[in-house]
């Protein structure tokens, strides 16, 4: 939850993906598209960073920094 929150991901859309998806990577993979379609060309892979810092999740930064675009998103809408 913390994910969509700090993303400015509405409650409502958040409770709908806690309650079609069981584990905590598909939603986390499932609240990056209503993130992505609010924000559009500004939902990037470095303000994506910039938001995972800031929930404290340094180890995702890494790896998603570490992703090529191509690589990022099939993962994100795989």
């Amino acid at each position: 939850m913390d994910l969509g929150l700090a993303l400015g991901v509405s409650e409502a859309i958040f409770f709908n993906i806690s309650y079609d998806f069981r584990w905590n990577k598909d939603r986390g993979c499932a609240v990056l598209m209503p993130w992505k379609a609010q924000h559009g060309n500004n939902a990037t892979m470095e303000s994506l960073a910039v938001v995972l810092d800031g929930i404290g999740r340094k180890d995702l930064v890494h790896r998603l920094l570490g992703m090529s675009s191509y690589q990022c998103v099939n993962q994100a809408l795989a």
